[in-house]
């Protein structure tokens, strides 16, 4: 049987610290997520570009499939999928009808 997600993918989400209930501030902390997910490197010499907030210019360099409704990581976090031997920052990312699709350039 095929799966469609095989791998699973790592990072890190920062929480906002906040206060508590008498106004003490709450440090941000940061949580490690999971999800499954599938990676597909482009092929040699083909990327897509995108722009930061800078109008520096990013070249993805693979996308990595989510599950409709699960999670995925947010812009310019770094993710890790142990299966695929991959480090890459997020650069782009797009919800769409049957799944998440994740725009990665690798380090």
């Amino acid at each position: 049987m095929v799966r469609q997600y095989p791998y699973v993918c790592n990072w890190f989400d920062v929480t906002d610290g906040g206060t508590d209930e008498n106004g003490f501030p709450i440090p941000s902390e940061e949580i490690a997520r999971t999800a499954n997910c599938r990676y597909e490197a482009f092929k040699q010499g083909n990327y897509r570009e995108f722009y930061d907030e800078n109008g520096v210019k990013l070249e993805a360099t693979g996308v990595i499939y989510f599950k409709k409704g699960s999670i995925y990581p947010e812009r310019f976090r770094t993710v890790t999928i142990d299966e695929y031997n991959l480090k890459a920052d997020v650069i782009h990312s797009y919800t769409g009808q049957l799944n998440t699709t994740v725009f990665v350039q690798e380090l």
